[in-house]
């Protein structure tokens, strides 16, 4: 009897430990957000980064409280986090204790897809080897991945188009339009300008002011911007052009900030538009459109940015940003590459870290990063060199920082072991 009573406790601590080591072996990855951008990556010996929509990146530490809730600590935030953890197949479900809000996330490395985008209408577009379809908010794949290329759904529809033809389908995936529709619009048989494009853009354009007012709810945007906008009334302004050769065909590329006069909150930041205009024979056609394709800055400011060469005739953007507080400072570039006619983010680089306002224990460091020729005939390679000293969790002390790495171009991402370097 008292053996096997000591037999059962035995078989229940093993089967608990056993348990508990499953669900560390799981969450050993990048997990991304199904709703937003938002990323954690949990690393082995407990360390955690943890980037936010905006761009902001935390490197932390976690550790298993027990077997249904996790513990991230965030010296830099000041942050501690406690996470309710449970799965469901392939998914991991996070419930913050603290605010209620549940956010499910998916297992990068699992899910099977290239890239996956933000939802609209309960539905997200997600990529598979250049084909697009959706999937629904517990990742089932709703809408079959057969797609050359695909908008995000607005108001319960959006554009697809296959083997050259554009329709309109529902939520079901199922035609609205029987007819297909062509996806260039005709702007201009004159010279085109950024004042022009404006005027068709946004319907509006004050040369005076340099800014374009109108409604959110009169354009074919997504619902977050709806919501964003204070009374739906927005201002656009012009915030980088350029003109480009492509094939030996001319294009006009313009990139739009928008937000509202009175945006003065420290979260406050602009959000971005992309369009794409092709020269032909006739005139200007407009042949990609995004209201937004992120959103980023403080205070209502726009970060800085620049067009970079990222391949042989191909051109990305550089936003540069930074952050200061709690005794750190750092400075980031969020790489967007020009991929299917759309900007895409690519990558997040932290370009300078240090603790100089702790004034104990302080660290310091610099990335500089360059684009290379690679295997890609198109796309360089992207390589990061890191020098300086970081902060060790594991070790507890200051170590070298100094490192090299180099990440390849994927289907409009740069990839390798990490996506974000320190």
């Amino acid at each position: 009897m008292e053996r096997s009573i000591i037999s059962l406790i035995l078989s229940i601590i093993f089967f608990f430990v056993g348990c508990s080591k499953n669900i560390e072996d799981k969450i050993i990855g990048r997990w991304k957000a199904l709703k937003g951008s938002s990323t954690y990556e949990f690393q082995e010996k407990g360390n955690v980064i943890m980037t936010e929509t905006g761009g902001d990146v935390f490197i932390g530490r976690y550790k298993f409280v027990d077997d249904e809730r996790i513990e991230l600590s965030f010296e830099r935030a000041k942050r501690t986090i406690i996470l309710k953890i449970s799965f469901d197949g392939d998914y991991l479900v996070l419930l913050d204790e603290a605010d209620k809000s549940s956010t499910r996330h998916l297992n990068v490395s699992e899910m099977k897809y290239n890239a996956i985008y933000d939802f609209n209408d309960g539905l997200a577009m997600v990529e598979l080897k250049n084909k697009f379809g959706f999937i629904d908010e517990k990742g089932k794949e709703v809408i079959k991945i057969v797609y050359d290329y695909a908008e995000d759904f607005y108001e319960g529809v959006t554009v697809v188009e296959k083997d050259g033809e554009y329709f309109v389908i529902d939520t079901k995936g199922e035609i609205v339009e029987e007819q297909p529709l062509t996806q260039k619009e005709f702007v201009t048989n004159q010279n085109l300008t950024a004042e022009i494009a404006m005027q068709y853009l946004y319907g509006s354009y004050d040369s005076q002011n340099k800014s374009s007012k109108w409604n959110t709810t009169k354009n074919n945007l997504n619902d977050y911007i709806t919501q964003w906008a204070n009374g739906n009334l927005v201002y656009s302004r012009i915030f980088l052009q350029k003109s480009i050769f492509e094939n030996d065909v001319e294009k006009y590329i313009l990139i739009t900030n928008t937000n509202y006069d009175d945006n003065i909150c420290h979260a406050c930041g602009n959000i971005f538009g992309s369009f794409i205009f092709e020269k032909e024979k006739e005139g200007w056609y407009l042949i990609s459109k995004n209201y937004y394709f992120t959103e980023l800055g403080a205070w209502g400011e726009p970060p800085q940015c620049e067009f970079i060469s990222i391949g042989v005739g191909k051109i990305g953007l550089n936003f540069m940003t930074g952050y200061s507080g709690q005794g750190y400072y750092i400075e980031t570039s969020l790489i967007y590459p020009l991929y299917q006619n759309n900007f895409i983010e690519g990558i997040t680089i932290t370009t300078h870290e240090d603790n100089e306002g702790l004034g104990e224990n302080l660290y310091s460091y610099n990335a500089n990063f360059s684009f290379v020729k690679g295997d890609n005939p198109d796309y360089y390679d992207l390589v990061v060199k890191v020098t300086g000293t970081r902060y060790d969790y594991d070790s507890d002390r200051i170590i070298s920082a100094n490192e090299t790495q180099k990440y390849n171009f994927v289907n409009g991402k740069y990839l390798n072991k990490k996506d974000i370097v320190f």
